[in-house]
């Protein structure tokens, strides 16, 4: 049997994000003749899930850059209870397609990066808090060939080890490229 590895994306967030720009929402659309309708669109979040979701074998892994700088239960609305009660259900705000579930499977990973010198971290809300694992990734100077695999390795490890722990959510402190070279290789 041929396995998927799966995929991993990467989304910015910023201080104008929504629940419509990562989840679902309404869009605009017009016709030839300047006719205008509005549809309910998938969107990141939605859409990767829905991915992961049809590829139980495959790891997907959605990177959240900068995941401080959005209001994030607004944004998650939610779906935040769906990072801790992963497989379940959990109805949205907007029907698509004529459903209004979406499911978070336990095959999609997030990850959340913050930037260090950004201390926004004391407001992220509490329900949130206790959904993620924080993790201190601290920078150092790499100099050293044999230390920057020793240091791949150590990040690869921490990931297999949380991952196969059933933990699949993880908000990190700094963006390394490191990290980004561990997942392609979970």
């Amino acid at each position: 049997e041929v396995i998927s590895q799966g995929e991993y994306q990467i989304v910015q967030f910023h201080p104008a994000y929504s629940y419509e720009d990562f989840v679902r929402g309404i869009v605009a659309e017009t016709d030839d003749n300047g006719n205008i309708s509005y549809k309910v669109e998938n969107k990141v979040l939605a859409k990767f899930a829905k991915k992961a979701q049809d590829n139980p074998n495959g790891k997907y892994v959605l990177i959240i850059d900068e995941i401080n700088r959005a209001n994030l239960p607004s944004v998650l609305g939610e779906l935040i209870y769906a990072l801790e009660y992963r497989g379940e259900a959990v109805t949205t705000m907007y029907e698509f397609e004529g459903e209004r579930q979406i499911v978070l499977p336990k095959n999609l990973y997030i990850i959340g990066t913050m930037n260090t010198a950004d201390r926004s971290v004391g407001h992220i809300d509490y329900a949130i808090r206790r959904r993620f694992a924080f993790v201190d990734v601290l920078p150092k100077v790499l100099n050293d060939v044999s230390f920057e695999k020793a240091l791949f390795e150590e990040v690869s490890k921490f990931f297999v080890e949380n991952i196969n722990q059933n933990k699949h959510s993880f908000l990190l402190p700094t963006h390394s490229p490191y990290i980004l070279s561990a997942l392609t290789n979970c």
